[in-house]
């Protein structure tokens, strides 16, 4: 988020830097990290993913639920373009 465009979370977390990571789990802020100290983000990026934050089976899930959602897009008409940018402005 945009420090400046959403002061009232800014406040709620004393935020007093950009950038700032806060990590939740369950809805509750379990740690944060102020500054950009990449090594230290990666830390606890790990850290809090290795302590069972997420459950060990939702990356397969969210890999069966995106083959789904392609093949029902692929199936939804005839042919079906897949393209970046917008048909005003495409990229590729």
């Amino acid at each position: 988020l945009e420090a400046e465009a959403v002061p009232e979370v800014s406040e709620k977390y004393e935020i007093i830097s950009v950038p700032t990571f806060l990590f939740f789990k369950n809805s509750q802020k379990i740690d944060r990290l102020d500054g950009a100290h990449a090594p230290e983000l990666t830390k606890k990026v790990q850290r809090h993913a290795s302590s069972g934050s997420f459950p060990p089976s939702a990356n397969e899930h969210l890999k069966e639920d995106l083959n789904l959602r392609l093949k029902k897009l692929t199936h939804a008409a005839p042919c079906m373009l897949f393209m970046k940018g917008t048909p005003q402005e495409p990229r590729c």
